[in-house]
């Protein structure tokens, strides 16, 4: 995974080029050499201006031929697109959506996993990440932090 470009707030701060800054850091939430996949307001602990809810996030995901991401949910709402090969998305109730180049998922906090669509391809895909506000999960109660099951 490849972060491409981040904030630390949104809206962004541009004035000053604060956010540019932000994203050449060594470190930071919004650091070109984080590896957040949504940065949410625990990732944030220190904001000059904004609401200190989060920001934005653009990551490249390659998948190598075969592979598969473990089961997983960020609070946040998600914008992917494949890019490259054949991703595939497994929702923990089992159902799988196939996304071909140009395809796009929207995924709004739901528990799911990443799929390489081919033994011998490679996959990628782009994905811009928002954190959202804590949700409830029907009977399961409420959805605070990222969470995965290994």
């Amino acid at each position: 995974m490849a972060c491409s470009y981040a904030t630390s707030t949104l809206p962004p701060i541009l004035s000053k080029d604060t956010d540019i800054a932000a994203y050449l850091a060594e470190t930071g939430p919004a650091s070109h050499k984080g590896t957040n996949i949504v940065i949410g307001p625990d990732e944030v602990r220190e904001v000059v201006e904004g609401n200190g809810k989060g920001g934005a996030n653009l990551v490249v995901v390659d998948i190598a031929p075969g592979g598969v991401s473990q089961m997983h949910r960020t609070v946040s709402v998600d914008f992917s697109i494949c890019v490259l090969g054949v991703v595939k998305m497994e929702l923990d109730g089992g159902e799988v959506v196939t996304l071909h180049p140009g395809d796009h998922v929207i995924q709004r906090g739901t528990m799911h996993k990443w799929i390489n669509g081919s033994e011998t391809e490679s996959a990628r895909f782009v994905a811009v990440t928002l954190p959202c506000e804590v949700f409830e999960l029907g009977k399961t109660g409420k959805v605070e932090r990222d969470e995965s099951k290994l």
